[in-house]
């Protein structure tokens, strides 16, 4: 019975342990895709951020040409266009960039987060396992106690099956007995018996015996008086 609640236990356990695996493998899955996600979102602003630049330098550039009188009547023409351009693409880059940079941060939290969370469930892994390897030993001494006690208990069992047969020779011993007593009392009657109805007879024979001799005395002096 304790080698079944053992194993129920052990079961039970093996069972929380390939969960506990099974949501690390989850996290750390999480994990690796917030970090190429995080990547990918760092190539686009580190582009963004080169365009900007460009975009700056193109538009520094064209204002140093404006001071400077270096221009033609077609790029005269077209600069408001240009520069308003450039700075709708500045204000739309700006704020991509600004969005990116949070949408980074905010994975960065969750990246930290998970983690965080990942090394929390290696550590309950790694206390569960303690946990377990210890219990295993319990269960292996009681189980020696057990087998123990189960030991002693089938040699009391057998100590006491030795003293009932020895119990039951006895009694059978003393039955034994009280027959071959009833057996000698009996031949002891028919022994005495015997000897009372001998000893009767031998006084019969011996009364015989004496009056046989008194007639035969007595007969004699008759017999030498005739003659």
């Amino acid at each position: 019975m304790s080698s079944n609640v053992a194993a129920e236990c052990q079961g039970g356990d093996a069972d929380r342990q390939e969960t506990s695996k099974q949501r690390l493998q989850q996290l750390e899955q999480q994990l690796k895709a917030c970090a190429e996600e995080r990547d990918v979102y760092k190539k686009r602003l580190e582009a963004a951020e080169r365009e900007l630049k460009s975009q700056r330098t193109s538009v520094a550039g064209g204002k140093n040409n404006k001071k400077s009188g270096k221009h033609t009547t077609g790029s005269t023409t077209n600069q408001p266009e240009t520069d308003a351009s450039l700075r709708a693409t500045l204000a739309v880059s700006e704020a991509l960039i600004e969005d990116k940079t949070k949408l980074c941060a905010n994975q960065e939290r969750q990246i930290k987060a998970l983690t965080h969370q990942v090394s929390s469930l290696r550590e309950v892994v790694s206390i569960t396992k303690d946990l377990l390897n210890i219990r295993n030993l319990e269960m292996e001494r009681l189980q020696r106690e057990v087998d123990c006690v189960q030991e002693k208990i089938a040699i009391e069992r057998e100590r006491q099956n030795k003293l009932g047969l020895a119990a039951k020779l006895n009694e059978n011993l003393k039955d034994e007995y009280k027959n071959q007593l009833t057996l000698f009392q009996n031949l002891r009657e028919k022994y005495e018996e015997k000897v009372m109805m001998l000893t009767k007879e031998n006084l019969r024979l011996f009364k015989l015996t004496n009056e046989l001799s008194q007639s035969k005395a007595n007969s004699t002096p008759d017999q030498q008086e005739t003659d």
